[in-house]
């Protein structure tokens, strides 16, 4: 394992040794970029494929950041993300594939293009989250204010009573819509005009 540090000594960033080779990462200010560099990819794992667009799969690699925030931005399909432990204002994830949250307590918890969504044991005021390209969604042993769920099309909602204390639907068009099942105890359902 490769690890790089900030400056200030608050941010890791442990890798592979095998991919070290493979990345370049760029700290600015609060913002660290990771840059996969595809045709050295190409050129170690899949040297005989002539095509300039192809997708290079390199599995079983693992980065670990430690940090106190999150903002994640990722353009990659395949990668997976697992957040645990950061107690913060904001996490953000705009990812594809799937994201975890462990053990975390934020203010506000935004997530949008995500295939698969999974938060266990974790604190949060705010959830927003967006369904347009959610296949699924856990949520297990967490404690969450208010749930923001938007979306355009046809969405259907099952979900136990206690996942949130309030739950509401940002339609993104008017032919927008929700089914929403609810299993358990009783809930409250108000309708804003």
């Amino acid at each position: 394992m490769v690890s790089f540090q900030s400056p200030q000594d608050s941010n890791v960033l442990v890798v592979p040794e095998e991919i070290r080779n493979y990345i370049t990462c760029i700290s600015t200010n609060d913002t660290l970029k990771i840059t996969f560099d595809n045709l050295k990819l190409k050129e170690k794992y899949y040297p005989e494929d002539d095509l300039e667009d192809s997708c290079y799969v390199v599995s079983g690699v693992n980065m670990r950041l430690n940090t106190r925030s999150a903002d994640i931005v990722s353009n990659l399909n395949f990668i997976d993300f697992e957040i645990e432990g950061i107690k913060t204002d904001h996490i953000k994830v705009n990812a594809y594939n799937s994201t975890t949250i462990k053990s975390c307590e934020a203010e506000t918890l935004t997530s949008f293009r995500q295939k698969r969504f999974r938060m266990e044991d974790s604190i949060v005021k705010t959830f927003d989250l967006d369904l347009n390209l959610l296949s699924s969604w856990d949520i297990t042993n967490c404690f969450i204010e208010k749930e923001n769920l938007r979306g355009k099309g046809y969405h259907h909602v099952s979900l136990p009573r206690t996942e949130a204390e309030e739950m509401v639907w940002y339609p993104e068009d008017k032919n927008s819509s929700l089914v929403l099942t609810l299993y358990g105890d009783t809930a409250k359902v108000v309708f804003n005009k």
